[in-house]
């Protein structure tokens, strides 16, 4: 169950971390930012936004950075709030998650 906004951070790593893209297809250094807004019973309500994208990045690989977050996104929701969650504590709560790409390329 989650408490607090530092669990929701730990637990959307994880989620995020198991849909990077293949390593060849990686970009060391990419940046997402994806603001979200959760119900009390932790679904998504409306549609995530995506607020940062790494410029330099091509526009290909921006779209796969988008697809796996939002794979991400659909997979790990609805998030598991407790009941006396801080996270929850309204009808909704706005979150603007970032995540950093530290996967690598491999050099072979």
């Amino acid at each position: 169950m989650l408490n607090t906004l530092k669990d929701i951070g730990l637990a959307s790593g994880i989620c995020w971390t198991a849909h990077l893209p293949p390593v060849e297809q990686a970009r060391p250094g990419m940046r997402v930012s994806v603001m979200l807004t959760f119900t009390k019973t932790g679904e998504i309500l409306g549609e995530p936004r995506f607020t940062f994208v790494t410029r330099e990045a091509s526009p290909e690989t921006r779209a796969l950075y988008q697809r796996v977050a939002a794979a991400a996104i659909g997979t790990c929701t609805p998030l598991p709030f407790s009941k006396g969650s801080q996270c929850c504590g309204r009808t909704s709560q706005h979150l603007s998650l970032r995540r950093l790409a530290k996967r690598k390329r491999s050099l072979e």
